[in-house]
């Protein structure tokens, strides 16, 4: 389980602007911007190597482009894990209507065990994959944002094979932190999946906040050979309450058998602190 700093691998992209820069005010008006990319992950999903060609974001009337052109697994991208695809842009201050992230679906796959999937993402060859999320960035401010990729409410299965329809949301680095914790033995004998979910809030029942909304994010209870204890983590959460579900079944978190619900467990970012323990689940916040 990793502790204290969380692991980051570095892409650098190559900016390319594709606009004019005229009304985007004196040059003391910009501000750095960083973005990174992190998942969700998907049981029985060996690996989802999605091609990313460029990320694109929007600012009014001026369009800027930063070259990617790798294949990205995005199964290697869970917790407090990321991946930087830019690094420290020097861009206009001010705010952006929207982050495009464009895809290429030749030379993306799934593997699902050995077999080799095709992915059909219906609006790759339209609009890529398109997040409507304004931001801001201050002038003279250094902003770093993570996408958080959440591969098990984006795939589903059809008769003409998988489909793609990403769900992704957008999360300042400088207000989230990260969750980690341990499974006790007795409760990790599932025969099928086990995950911990997260939901914001801590009042709903757990079959209702999948109805209206479904968790923020989740991850899969692994064991680690050199600990020998069964461990989790949930990362790039934003400050607040969250409600923990530990779960055994499906990755439809309306199919599932609730084993275990831990309330109150508030994310910090600025310091760390253990939050209180049911049925030997221990929860404990890592500091970003």
């Amino acid at each position: 389980m990793p502790n204290g700093e969380p692991m980051k691998h570095s892409l650098l992209s190559t900016a390319i602007i594709a606009s004019t820069l005229a009304g985007c005010g004196s040059d003391s008006d910009t501000a750095t911007f960083s973005l990174n990319l992190t998942d969700a992950p998907l049981a029985e999903i060996a690996a989802l190597n999605l091609h990313v060609n460029s990320i694109e974001l929007k600012k009014n009337s001026d369009t800027f482009t930063f070259e990617v052109n790798e294949t990205i697994n995005l199964l290697e991208l869970q917790g407090s894990t990321s991946l930087n695809l830019i690094d420290q842009a020097e861009l206009p201050a001010g705010q952006y209507q929207y982050i495009r992230v464009d895809v290429d679906t030749e030379q993306s796959e799934l593997l699902v065990g050995d077999a080799s999937f095709t992915l059909d993402i219906p609006s790759a060859a339209q609009s890529g994959l398109k997040l409507v999320s304004p931001f801001t960035l201050s002038a003279n401010g250094n902003a770093n944002f993570t996408l958080d990729f959440d591969v098990a409410k984006s795939l589903s299965l059809s008769a003409q094979g998988y489909k793609l329809r990403p769900t992704i949301r957008i999360v300042d680095n400088s207000e989230i932190g990260h969750i980690s914790g341990t499974v006790a033995a007795e409760l990790s004998n599932c025969e099928s999946t086990l995950s911990v979910y997260a939901f914001e809030g801590i009042e709903a029942v757990f079959e209702e906040q999948s109805e209206t909304g479904g968790p923020v994010t989740s991850a899969l209870v692994s064991y680690n050979t050199e600990t020998q204890t069964n461990e989790f983590e949930l990362g790039f959460l934003e400050a607040g309450d969250y409600r923990l579900d530990l779960v055994c079944g499906d990755d439809d978190p309306l199919s599932i058998d609730e084993l275990a619900s831990i309330q109150n467990v508030t994310v910090n970012v600025e310091a760390s602190t253990t939050a209180n323990a049911v049925f030997e689940v221990s929860i404990v916040e890592v500091e970003l």
